[in-house]
């Protein structure tokens, strides 16, 4: 073997999955293992010293051109395409690639002429072990990587900078909590987060990270009880983060990327399927989901099941409300005893 691309173009927390199929892709016998991702994400990989070569898709793939071209004329032998959709699985077809292996992630999967060779299409599992499956496509047979972000200096110069009016204070050990999410309806209520923090103030330093801050009139009491630091880019969320003992907040990009730092992580799951977004050992990384019938999508497996309503229409919210601070608190001190 010689010369691979590897391509993902999603979103932040599967950029933050799929390290761990990287990893896996290095225990095989290439020369050189490139990458193209959304350029958003580029922090993520800056100076990454695993990937020689590191190419930037734009969000809208047809402004990618020239980045084509760039890849066609490196010539790899081996494409393979994580998580296709038909402009990225068009856009994998065109680089002239001599083996090409495309992944949907569907229950119904496409491109079969790309991706015959890929096992268990169609089956439910953990996104990591989806993306793993792309490199058993091509024979590895190891054990499951842990997914692994590098965090570079200048990322950890903005996180010191950020930090170190608080760090002197205390030498307490320090937690994150990420109060956002992607869509209303997976977001803990802001008045569990600030009872958690109460209850951890004399415990540890409690800091809120956050890129927009939130309206709720509760914020001020959030401010009240923790550390708020505002990380306008990734580049400070990474570093901020790589200075944690411990991360909590919902299922998120910022969950994974914590994860893939080596951060321990506690995550409350509500619409979404915890088979599916929590494929990590649970030594370190705990969550907690409660049942509910509305959980409908995919419900032959509770595990699997979800919800993909952008706002939850029962005003219980219950997939959410019922988790309650106190639970999150014992698996937040235990891996704070562990750690």
């Amino acid at each position: 073997m010689s010369k691979v691309l590897a391509i993902k173009n999603r979103r932040l927390g599967d950029t933050a999955i799929w390290t761990s199929a990287l990893e896996a892709l290095r225990e095989l016998s290439f020369e050189s293992i490139d990458i193209a991702y959304p350029s958003q994400y580029s922090s993520l990989f800056d100076s990454d010293p695993r990937f020689k070569n590191q190419y930037l898709l734009t969000p809208h793939l047809s402004d990618s051109w020239a980045t084509l071209q760039k890849i066609r004329k490196n010539s790899y032998d081996t494409v393979l395409n994580f998580h296709a959709s038909n402009r990225t699985a068009y856009f994998t077809i065109l680089t002239k690639g001599d083996k090409k292996l495309i992944h949907s992630h569907s229950r119904a999967p496409r491109y079969s002429r790309y991706s015959k060779s890929i096992p268990q299409l169609g089956l439910p599992m953990s996104a990591i072990e989806r993306d793993l499956n792309v490199v058993r496509g091509l024979g590895w047979i190891g054990k499951s990587p842990p997914t692994r972000l590098i965090a570079t200096a200048k990322a950890k110069n903005k996180g010191h900078q950020l930090l170190d009016p608080y760090m002197k204070q205390s030498s307490r050990k320090k937690i994150a909590f990420s109060v956002s999410a992607s869509r209303p309806s997976k977001q803990w209520p802001l008045e569990n987060f600030i009872s958690l923090a109460k209850s951890l103030s004399g415990e540890v330093q409690v800091f809120v990270l956050y890129d927009d801050e939130p309206k709720s009139a509760l914020w001020k009491n959030m401010k009240q009880e923790a550390t708020t630091l505002h990380t306008p880019d990734l580049e400070s969320l990474i570093g901020c983060l790589s200075e944690m003992n411990c991360f909590m907040g919902a299922d998120s990009g910022v969950k994974h990327v914590a994860a893939a730092l080596g951060i321990p992580t506690v995550t409350v799951f509500g619409p979404e399927s915890i088979g599916e977004w929590h494929g990590y050992e649970s030594t370190h990384h705990k969550s907690l989901q409660f049942p509910v019938s509305c959980r409908d999508q995919n419900p032959e497996d509770p595990s699997y099941a979800w919800c993909g309503k952008e706002i939850c229409p029962l005003a219980s919210h219950a997939c959410l409300s019922q988790i309650l601070p106190e639970r999150v608190l014992t698996e937040i001190r235990s891996l704070l005893v562990d750690g």
